[in-house]
């Protein structure tokens, strides 16, 4: 079965189809969304146990970008949960619902699909919108999430 099959094979389908699920919305967003809002959703139905590796590889890197891209070559973009997890208990009071708003609110723009510079809003202005509404901001809580992050990163443990 490879090694995503066995015990993996549940949680990988459940994560590729969310993929599925995101690209309708919106196919041309930001690929660190794609993986961390699927690995948050995948933490929610399967928990942390799974993924200590991810979370590790996440944290072994504070001083990174939140929203990196580096080509696959680390788990960082899946571990960009740990961010959508921070939203949810610090903005959402614990609920999820908020990451279907994101991607509801990135959707492509019509003609998009055949050219992806006309990809807005993106999964940040969505965010950035949700954010305001609970009188807080991205920026504000990238913040807050840097600065916990910081200081439970590498060498921290």
């Amino acid at each position: 079965m490879g090694q995503y099959g066995g015990a993996e094979l549940e949680a990988n389908i459940f994560h590729e189809l969310l993929h599925a699920s995101q690209g309708s919305d919106d196919w041309w967003e930001h690929v660190h969304a794609f993986e961390a809002e699927a690995t948050l959703w995948e933490v929610a139905y399967y928990g942390f146990e799974r993924l200590p590796l991810v979370l590790r590889d996440y944290q072994d890197h504070p001083e990174w970008t939140l929203f990196r891209h580096d080509g696959y070559h680390t788990w960082y973009m899946y571990g960009g949960a740990l961010f959508l997890l921070y939203l949810r208990d610090h903005a959402f009071q614990g609920n999820l619902a908020f990451s279907n708003e994101m991607w509801h609110r990135s959707r492509n723009a019509p003609g998009a699909a055949g050219d992806p510079s006309l990809n807005e809003p993106d999964f940040t202005d969505a965010l950035q919108d949700l954010l305001a509404a609970r009188d807080s901001s991205l920026f504000a809580e990238i913040v807050g999430f840097a600065r916990a992050r910081w200081y439970t990163g590498a060498g921290q443990r």
